[in-house]
């Protein structure tokens, strides 16, 4: 009988520590749980205006949520053109799983260290409207205040800048996703790659510096943000999906020595692209109908 790549039990583990982690994150997002810090009168770091934002949290989840699945199961999928084996999608599941574990430790980590830092974003000023901060002295650290905006939601948020949840999240879907594509895409030549993975990185730094640019972060919020979100990458990379080597119910002739990129095998090496139409062309035999199908 063939052994499922995911147990149960497992997935009661995963969907409790998943709950846990959304129930987290909610609850460091909107209950009010320490008095933020303070800040200096009239600091110049706090006085920006609030603009709004380039990318919006919405965005950037839909996106994360949307994207890696998409590239996983296309990938798994191409991996398995002329082979039998249905099981492509469990496969691409899988290494999904491994993503969005990754992801909520990630987001709980961020959600937990802006509640106890709580450090003023650029745009404190403009949002909280601090009742202390009419006739301070310059320079002098205020320790307790009262915010004046009538935006509760908004004057709460301010307080939440260390350390930027969009530079963390942004970098881990670059190199979870790029550490995927590096170990799987056997096919392809180098160069591609690296295109590739430049494409994610750049979309990385865009969301991160639009932080810096929009005076939602300081800079040294967007670079911890940074760091927190590769590290926690390089960990799910190795620690989830085991520098993903395929699961031992999995490894076929069609493992990863032997798997492609869909279509990107036209831009690999030229024999691997040659062995890839023959061993298309040689699936079907006795017709059309695909009722005779060899595995090469």
């Amino acid at each position: 009988m063939e052994r499922p790549l995911w147990s149960w039990g497992r997935r009661l583990v995963y969907a409790f520590f998943s709950v846990t982690a959304v129930v987290i994150v909610s609850v460091c997002e909107f209950v009010p749980l320490f008095r933020p810090q303070g800040f200096h009168c009239n600091d110049p770091d706090l006085s920006h205006k609030y603009i709004g934002e380039t990318i919006t949290p919405t965005e950037i989840l839909i996106a994360v949520f949307t994207i890696p699945l998409t590239i996983l199961l296309l990938n798994e999928y191409w991996g398995r053109i002329g082979s039998n084996n249905a099981r492509w999608v469990k496969q691409a599941l899988y290494w999904y799983k491994d993503f969005i574990s990754g992801l909520l430790i990630l987001l709980t980590i961020v959600a937990i260290t802006k509640v106890l830092v709580g450090e003023p974003r650029p745009h404190f000023f403009d949002s909280c409207k601090p009742r202390e901060a009419i006739n301070c002295t310059a320079g002098a650290f205020i320790y307790h205040f009262q915010c004046l905006g009538k935006d509760v939601r908004q004057y709460q948020d301010a307080s939440k800048s260390f350390p930027s949840g969009h530079a963390a999240v942004s970098f881990y879907f670059f190199l979870y996703l790029s550490w995927y594509i590096q170990k799987n895409l056997k096919r392809v030549q180098p160069i591609v790659l690296l295109w590739m993975q430049t494409a994610l990185f750049l979309i990385a730094c865009f969301v991160a510096l639009s932080r810096i640019t929009d005076h939602r972060h300081h800079w040294w919020d967007v670079l911890f943000g940074t760091v927190l979100g590769c590290a926690m990458a390089a960990c799910s990379a190795l620690t989830f999906s085991k520098n993903f080597k395929l699961h031992e119910s999995e490894v076929t002739t069609h493992s990863f020595d032997n798997r492609g990129g869909g279509p990107l095998t036209f831009l690999g090496n030229e024999n691997h692209t040659v062995q890839w139409f023959l061993n298309k062309n040689n699936a079907f035999t006795d017709g059309n109908d695909g009722s005779h199908i060899i595995t090469p």
